[in-house]
């Protein structure tokens, strides 16, 4: 070796020591792999600029077993962790979002024979988007194997999903490019992704219907075509699983239906894959519509496609801000999959995953329009850009000269993950499946029927499953505003009305404001929990008052409570509530109310919720009540306090009582200087008698 070659080699042999020493501080910190990948590629990049073979060929070497180590071992290390904290919430019955609920309830609905998709005439109230592969699967399960524990059920059909999905993904990757590395790495970068890290806690069909629907994509790229028609028939029957797990995979259907548009991929192929899925999704729909007395349709196709078409929920001002959120998020994967697609149509080649990207495009706007669209509706996407990358690097790193076998690995670094996992590694912690909030519901409801929304009913259902009424929190609301249901008109708004329930029972989600109104005129809040608050029956007869400042209302016998007259006041609105206080130029706001029962009234019971903002002496309000109309006695009087400017909106909620003694008289409030009253959905003004 001439004095040249060595010098040349000193500045490699610093590099590489350097190398070293920053692998050992970074792994003894706990740093993220990225860091040291990247410092491993860069090494790699100056090595193969070695003028000496020893130095490319050895330390080379070395360097790549290090890469390969270090992207696949912290890699496997954040998946197994993952893995952990879902077999900790497998263990502790976990459900982990309000949502995932919904499912478990529909799980336990068919392990108890009854449907997935009710007629919304009689109780549950549920709405059901989702086809009912995943719900049957786990119910299953539960039944023949997990003592009816339909929690552990639903996460066992997730994790199988989760991991099925992993292995169809490397099944693909391995099959196309005989590149264990890549096959192996991508993968487990897309595992431990954003929009993936900890999705396997979630009780949802998402990944199973993912998982099918790309082992018929995988079947469908790896097949011989020409040697073999028998193939046609497997991946049709998988797709249809899929459809019908979750209708989203459409898009995937769309992509292969066309996918002849992909050079080598026959017409006569992708035609008879088409009639083969749409023959049977058809047959198979209107035996599951005949089955449900004519409801699967309603909810799976019919809503979903009036949802679609209504523009107050379905919009593009809602797709923007999600779309850019996962630019943002996925700019690697993005980048690394146009450039793939770039370096394809320079060869004249379009990979049948850049046409199934160019065909879910438009499916995953649309979705991501709709108001409420969450991460998972990224995840057919994120899983075509994933494998078009995976295949990409994999052909890339295979190539000559060394330099583009470097860039491959270079460009690895775009695809994981820059943060760390959002647990603790060495610990984590799950809320226990509330056995106080079990208690205190048994102690409060009795043996009577309990409403429920099914978003929080899971941890209830082993002990009270039989007792509960469930009803749909988040879906029920739109299923009304597109014109398929009407709550006023429902058996469970007239068994609110009427008290039907010894206890309502509502968890924290996207209730309905008519729902929670309805709730509050004729139960009051018993208990409130941590996780749920408990409502009980009001005592006596209810009546909601008619807002200030509405149309004055005549007395007429069969109006037990009518607005006589309101003066001074004026309307307003704050954080999205409503509220009445005193006008400008009024001295004082005042309001009402004649009472006409049909016997003597014993004890009479007002709940309002005021808001004095500015306290001082001049602001308070007044509530009084007359048997003559002439002389007024005060019952109820709040002059304000600090928490009403606080976060607590709508605190406090006071009652008032008073005894007339009589079947007729007046109540009347006042409000002075800058007092109001919350009038609101959640805050109703209500008059108790008995």
């Amino acid at each position: 070796m001439n004095r040249r070659s060595q010098l040349l080699e000193l500045p490699f042999l610093l590099l590489y020591g350097g190398f070293i020493s920053a692998l050992i501080v970074l792994v003894y910190c706990r740093s993220h792999f990225v860091v040291i990948y990247a410092l491993g590629v860069l090494s790699w990049l100056f090595l193969s600029m070695s003028q000496s073979l020893p130095i490319r060929t050895y330390f080379g070497l070395f360097v790549g077993i290090f890469l390969n180590v270090l992207a696949i071992g912290d890699l496997t290390s954040g998946l197994l962790f993952e893995a952990n904290v879902a077999f900790e919430a497998l263990h502790n019955r976990t459900v982990h979002a309000l949502i995932d609920g919904r499912e478990v309830v529909k799980i336990w609905l068919l392990t108890n024979g009854c449907s997935l998709y009710p007629d919304m005439q009689d109780y549950p109230f549920l709405v059901t988007l989702y086809t009912p592969i995943y719900h049957c699967l786990a119910a299953v399960i539960a039944l023949f194997a997990l003592g009816n524990n339909v929690v552990s059920a639903g996460h066992l059909v997730s994790y199988f999903g989760w991991l099925m999905l992993l292995i169809v993904m490397v099944w693909i990757i391995r099959r196309q490019t005989q590149n264990l590395f890549f096959a192996l790495t991508v993968p487990l970068a897309f595992a431990t992704s954003p929009y993936l890290t900890g999705y396997i806690l979630h009780i949802r069909p998402d990944l199973l219907a993912w998982c099918l629907a790309f082992a018929a994509v995988g079947l469908f790229a790896t097949r011989n075509q020409a040697d073999n028609t028998s193939w046609p028939v497997a991946t049709a029957l998988i797709l249809t699983a899929a459809l019908f797990t979750k209708q989203q995979t459409m898009a995937v259907c769309c992509g292969l239906a066309t996918a002849f548009v992909v050079k080598g991929i026959r017409f006569k192929t992708c035609l008879r894959l088409t009639l083969l899925v749409g023959g049977a999704s058809v047959v198979l729909a209107l035996a599951l519509h005949w089955a449900t007395g004519g409801t699967f349709l309603m909810h799976t196709v019919w809503y979903p496609a009036k949802l679609a078409a209504d523009p107050s929920v379905t919009n593009l001002a809602n797709a923007w801000p999600r779309l850019l959120s996962f630019v943002r998020a996925y700019l690697g994967l993005i980048l690394v999959s146009l450039l793939a697609l770039a370096d394809g149509l320079r060869r004249g080649k379009l990979h049948l995953f850049d046409w199934l990207a160019l065909v879910h495009l438009p499916f995953l706007v649309k979705l991501v329009s709709t108001w409420g669209a969450d991460n998972n509706y990224f995840i057919g996407m994120l899983i075509i850009l994933t494998l078009r990358a995976g295949v990409f690097l994999a052909d890339l790193a295979t190539t000559m000269p060394a330099w583009r076998r470097a860039m491959a690995y270079a460009l690895l670094l775009a695809l994981l993950p820059l943060n760390q996992l959002p647990w603790d590694r060495t610990k984590s912690t799950f809320p226990t499946a509330m056995p106080n909030e079990v208690e205190a519901l048994l102690e409060e409801a009795g043996e009577g029927p309990i409403l429920i929304n099914a978003e929080g009913a899971a941890p209830f259902l082993a002990s009270l499953g039989k007792q509960l009424r469930f009803f749909d929190g988040t879906e029920t609301r739109f299923f009304e505003q597109v014109g398929l249901w009407s709550f006023h008109r429902s058996r469970m708004a007239a068994d609110i009305v009427s008290r039907q329930f010894s206890a309502i029972v509502l968890t924290p989600t996207f209730l309905d404001p008519e729902v929670v109104r309805f709730v509050n005129s004729t139960y009051f809040l018993s208990k409130k929990l941590s996780n749920c608050s408990i409502y009980r029956p009001r005592p006596g007869n209810q009546y909601l008052l008619t807002e200030p400042g509405g149309q004055i209302e005549s007395v007429r016998p069969y109006l037990a409570v009518s607005l006589v007259s309101s003066s001074g006041l004026q309307a307003g609105n704050e954080f999205g509530a409503r509220f009445m206080g005193r006008a400008e130029k009024s001295e004082r706001g005042t309001i009402i109310y004649a009472v006409t029962a049909e016997k003597s009234v014993q004890i009479a019971r007002l709940t309002i919720y005021p808001k004095v903002p500015n306290l001082g002496s001049d602001s308070w309000v007044e509530a009084a009540w007359s048997s003559d109309g002439v002389l007024y006695h005060p019952f109820l009087r709040y002059e304000g306090s600090v928490s009403d400017n606080s976060t607590a909106l709508f605190e406090p909620r006071l009652e008032g009582s008073f005894t007339p003694k009589s079947a007729e008289f007046t109540i009347r409030l006042t409000l002075f200087g800058s007092a109001r009253l919350w009038t609101g959905d959640n805050t109703p003004m209500l008059l108790s008698l008995e």
